[in-house]
């Protein structure tokens, strides 16, 4: 009996390929048929059946392009600036393009060389035989002038000179006179002129001019919470960015220098234009930071409150941001009074922003964040869906919410994340472990860092699934990423991953080396 088994199995593993052979060969057949029967179909049409054919096929394509432009910011052309010093034009122009680029602007793209295919719906319609597919072909052409495109700017510009006797003060001699110009509608024209005490002073100020007129111009990219009206605001921001950039490569007291520094320049750009959310989910960003560096207990509490405050306000406000969601989600996870006790000011503040009672004590304030935790991380994750934002707001994404491939990785992010939380508030169920390897299941190279990321905390922590060897795997994986945002730092600071220095230390030091060489000099 037990000889036959063998013999049983390959009888049945011939037959269930069998089996797949003939389904593949029926869907082959299949697949022939339907195509000769709509070649059939459409060689028997009527014009008129062509005309309503070529309708449908201009409003399916209006649609397509109307849902992918949505949120997508035009190029911006800068013509090179006007002055008679041709060294000179050719630095200020290349400094005003790089400047727009880092500020996030488009910079139009090169120019399709002579000759190359265009492989568009028109083309492949006009090299059809079918005998109407010509003047079909035609009338897409015709239709292809009223698609809809993304916005697209140019900016032009010359170099002034005030003469010494009519200026008071030295800095606003020099001035770079722009002209800003945008497709679409409404119809964007502006010109100004940015003054400075030389003129390569004067283009940054331009550019961050021509940064506010473009965020404003354009509901569809720029959203309400991400729009710019005070030069002033955007500059304490930008200084902010910088300052922050700094943190990751800092050591010792220059840390905290860059992270105070960064923290003034963001407050100072709220008070000056609250409406704008950017500064303050950056801000609360740093709060975090400064809580994973923090060297005692209470000045970390401050912090997380301080973060966890922020987010839940951003959230409440510009409620498609998903980070802030995300982000709130995690550090409530983290909260637990009950072992690393609050002190008064600290657990009435918990209390207000959980929406608990003033007597409510530690196990109750543990208990709301689990349940606020698992609530947040489910918003995040509908968020993230194709269909989140859509249907929570009646539009489609802007540029400042995932979209894409960007969206996709995040959504693994916060899936790999929700089994963290589970971790983080004792909920480990069995079924965890796989719904990790399935988020990974041949998106190994296409997941994204994040997720790699947080699937090293989830192996990392405590519990039945600790596994270190497959938590430096990810680790890995999300520090080799071109994209990465692990730092020296965070590593270093993440309470999640410390269980790895002991677990195998040469692979841990390798990981903190392999991280500040991927940071910016």
């Amino acid at each position: 009996m037990i000889g036959d088994i063998p013999n049983r199995l390959w009888i049945w593993i011939r037959w269930v390929g069998n089996a797949i052979a003939d389904a593949v060969s029926a869907l082959v057949v299949a697949a022939r048929v339907a195509a000769e029967a709509v070649v059939d179909l459409l060689g028997a049409a009527q014009a008129v059946d062509w005309v309503l054919l070529a309708l449908a096929a201009l409003l399916l394509w209006y649609v397509w392009r109307r849902i992918r432009l949505a949120g997508v910011l035009g190029p911006v052309k800068v013509v090179d600036l006007a002055t008679e010093d041709k060294d000179k034009q050719r630095r200020l122009s290349s400094l005003l393009r790089e400047d727009l680029t880092s500020k996030g602007l488009v910079p139009a793209g090169p120019a399709v060389p002579a000759g190359s295919p265009d492989a568009g719906i028109v083309d492949a319609v006009s090299a059809s035989p079918i005998a109407h597919a010509s003047w079909v072909a035609k009338l897409l052409q015709a239709g292809k002038a009223f698609m809809p495109t993304a916005r697209e700017y140019e900016v032009s510009g010359i170099l002034t000179l005030r003469p010494a006797t009519e200026v008071e003060d030295a800095n606003t001699r020099n001035g770079l006179t722009y002209t800003l110009s945008g497709t679409g509608r409404p119809a964007l024209y502006t010109v100004e002129t940015a003054w400075a005490r030389t003129h390569r002073e004067a283009v940054p100020l331009a550019a961050a001019a021509i940064y506010m007129h473009v965020s404003r111009s354009d509901d569809g990219v720029f959203p309400r919470w991400a729009k710019w009206w005070r030069a002033d605001a955007f500059n304490d921001y930008l200084r902010g960015l910088e300052s922050e950039g700094q943190i990751g490569v800092a050591d010792g007291d220059d840390v905290d220098a860059h992270i105070n520094a960064a923290r003034l320049a963001y407050a100072e750009s709220r008070a000056k234009q609250p409406a704008n959310r950017l500064p303050a989910i950056r801000a609360a960003n740093l709060d975090e930071t400064a809580a994973a560096v923090a060297e005692s207990a209470p000045e970390k509490q401050r912090n997380q409150l301080s973060a966890l405050s922020a987010y839940l306000e951003i959230a409440k406000d510009a409620d498609t941001l998903a980070e802030a969601r995300y982000r709130a989600s995690v550090l409530l996870a983290g909260l637990d009074p009950s072992t690393a006790p609050y002190c008064d000011d600290l657990s009435e503040g918990l209390r207000d922003r959980l929406g608990l009672a003033s007597n409510a004590d530690a196990d109750q304030i543990w208990k709301a964040a689990k349940r606020r935790a698992r609530r947040e991380s489910w918003m995040t994750r509908n968020l993230l869906r194709w269909w989140g934002v859509p249907l929570k707001s009646g539009r489609l994404r802007t540029r400042f919410e995932p979209r894409g491939r960007e969206r996709r990785q995040f959504l693994r992010a916060v899936k790999v994340s929700k089994r963290c939380i589970h971790k983080s508030i004792g909920r480990s169920l069995p079924w965890n472990s796989l719904a990790v390897w399935l988020v990974f299941i041949g998106r190994w190279e296409s997941a994204g860092w994040q997720a790699h990321y947080n699937a090293a905390c989830y192996f990392a922590m405590p519990g039945s699934s600790r596994d270190p060897s497959k938590a430096f795997d990810h680790l890995e994986r999300a520090i080799g990423d071109p994209r990465s945002g692990v730092t020296h730092l965070w590593l270093k600071h993440d309470g999640d991953l410390e269980s790895l220095e002991d677990s195998n230390a040469s692979r841990w030091n390798a990981a903190l080396d392999s991280a500040q060489a991927s940071e910016p000099a």
